[in-house]
Parts: C-alpha cells; structure tokens; sequence
C-alpha cells in the first residue's frame, strides 16, 4: 500500500493529561475460549462476531481531523500491552475501572477459567509495570485479553475527546473514554 507521511497515525506519542478512548469493547478472546470448549452462549459468540466483523475504518475517518497524538488496534496483545507500547516509557496511564466496556458474559466465563494462553502470556510480559488499586480477577483477565479485531485505542487531547465521543456514538461506534495520561508514574499503567 500507499501512505502519505503527512497523516501517519503512530502507537506512541502520548501527551499528558490526553484522553483515551476505546471503540469496541474487550473480552473477544475470552469468548473465542468459551465457544472452543463449546461453553459460549448463542447471544455472546454474536456479540463477538458482531465485533470483530465491524470495521476500525470508521471510528479512524472520524478522528481524521483531530488531534491524535496516538494510536493503536487493540489485538493479540490485549490492551495492557497496547497500551503500554503507546506510552513509551514517557508516562503513565490512569484507568476507571468502572469505564471499561466488555462483554458481560465474560464476568462468568473468567470464573470459570475459560482463558486464553496469550492472555497469560501478556499478563506475563507486563504485570510489572501494572497496578490495580482493587484486586478483580475478571477485570484484569479481561484487560490481558488478546482480541481479534479489536477496537481502537486513541490518545487524543482533552478539548476534543467529547466531540469525538459524540461523533462516534451519532455513528453508532460504541467508543467511550477509559482514562487519560499522566506524568511518569512507579507503574506505567494503574487501574483504579
């Protein structure tokens, strides 16, 4: 393919205090490892199709004409990892935990185990540099969650998140902000 320099999205370049928004929500390979052992649920495989197959193309028109100062899929490296690599060892990243969209049949599969090895893998690669201010096994299994096809995870400025948001939603891109960037941290990522 063919791409202009000029508009060149990078998965770092993260500005303090910038909003993260997440397009899609989390928990597709959770739901993949149900479906193999023939545990996942009619309505939740849907759901996961119904992801993976909605392109990224439209949430990235809409943000064309903002300033993005990062960006990345969030795939087999689930979004600990994706996010990680956006903040270059430059800052931190505060996550609400009540903000985080996934699917919520992933809330009893997780009781039951039915996770992946590349999440333990990225659990493996990362836990270090993560904190969770509240132990919760289901979210952190969720947040280590390889996706396939995934959602966008964008480090935008603050004065333009809410119109982005709002843009997404009118196209029915169920983005919703997860937290924002700090200055450097002792941990790169923190949960709260």
């Amino acid at each position: 393919g063919v791409v202009n320099p000029q508009f060149v999205r990078h998965n770092n370049g993260c500005k303090e205090n910038d909003i993260l928004i997440l397009t899609k929500p989390l928990g597709v390979g959770i739901i993949l490892a149900a479906h193999r052992i023939h545990e996942a649920s009619k309505e939740a495989l849907d759901k996961a199709i119904t992801s993976m197959t909605t392109l990224n193309k439209y949430a990235a028109e809409i943000i064309e004409d903002y300033h993005v100062h990062a960006l990345s899929d969030v795939t087999g490296f689930g979004f600990l990892v994706h996010l990680s690599e956006m903040l270059d060892h430059q800052y931190s990243a505060i996550i609400d935990s009540t903000k985080i969209p996934y699917f919520k049949e992933c809330e009893g599969y997780v009781e039951e185990f039915y996770i992946t090895a590349a999440g333990q893998r990225n659990r493996n690669h990362i836990e270090k540099e993560v904190e969770f201010k509240q132990s919760n096994f289901i979210l952190e299994e969720i947040l280590y969650d390889p996706q396939t096809s995934g959602g966008l995870l964008i480090s935008i400025d603050p004065l333009e998140a809410d119109e982005v948001i709002e843009k997404m939603k009118q196209n029915n891109i169920p983005a919703c902000v997860v937290g924002k960037v700090v200055s450097k941290q002792d941990k790169t990522i923190i949960i709260e």
